[in-house]
């Protein structure tokens, strides 16, 4: 995918995500296949059928004054390894207690498979991208791709820390950093397309789509529009 595209599906998925993170819901099965792009680029979040109710726990549930719950207000139960194993967070994995920042992991990986076009834990079996999250550090973006803004490579590598307590706290601070990478990319071509001095950036093609639907996608098709992203729970 296009630079300027991953962006635009990444800031929609984290903003889908918010919403729910602050209704109390994690959907712990972040992956490509339930992510879905409309022609309009429209990006809308499917299948929370691993997702789990604040009313469903019974550890660390949030005080009834809370107006701002953090991601640790609301766990799976521990114990139980529910996913894709590559989307999946180490916690999740090791079947610890699961809560918001696993689909920041989770989307830390989509995002870097839409812009380096390969997993980051490119493994030929189950057993060794368990081994590869758990365990190694995977290429930084710009080892599979020119021209990657240092922002979004910091971004990525931080969703994806091993340890939850490293990687952003809340999807909104994810968002914030992606939104404002999203600004200066498309400050820096405007700048270039008016004959002004910009930071060149290069829009990297990718082989890999966020899901069948992004397959049939056309190239030629109209460029993704900013749109805030809805919550389907098929």
């Amino acid at each position: 995918m296009k630079l300027s595209e991953a962006l635009d599906v990444a800031v929609q998925v984290a903003s889908a995500l918010a919403e729910a993170h602050a209704a109390g819901i994690a959907h712990r099965d972040i992956k490509p296949e339930n992510i879905m792009l409309r022609r309009d680029g429209y990006v809308k979040v499917l299948d929370f059928g691993l997702a789990n109710l604040i009313e469903s726990l019974s550890i660390e549930r949030p005080s009834s004054d809370s107006e701002d719950p953090s991601p640790r207000d609301f766990h799976s139960d521990p114990g139980i390894m529910m996913g894709r194993p590559r989307y999946m967070s180490p916690e999740q994995i090791r079947g610890m207690q699961v809560d918001a920042r696993a689909d920041i992991f989770s989307l830390g990986v989509v995002l870097y498979e839409m812009v380096a076009g390969r997993s980051p834990f490119d493994d030929s079996t189950a057993g060794e991208v368990i081994a590869a999250i758990l365990n190694h550090e995977p290429q930084p973006l710009e080892h599979h791709v020119r021209e990657v803004p240092a922002e979004l490579t910091r971004a990525v590598r931080k969703a994806m820390a091993k340890d939850p307590e490293r990687r952003h706290q809340a999807a909104e601070h994810l968002l914030a950093e992606l939104k404002d990478l999203k600004l200066e990319l498309e400050l820096a071509d405007k700048l270039k397309q008016t004959g002004q001095t910009a930071t060149p950036r290069e829009d990297v093609e990718s082989q890999l789509t966020v899901a069948d639907a992004i397959r049939a996608f056309p190239r030629s098709g109209p460029a993704l529009r900013p749109m805030r992203a809805q919550i389907w729970n098929r």
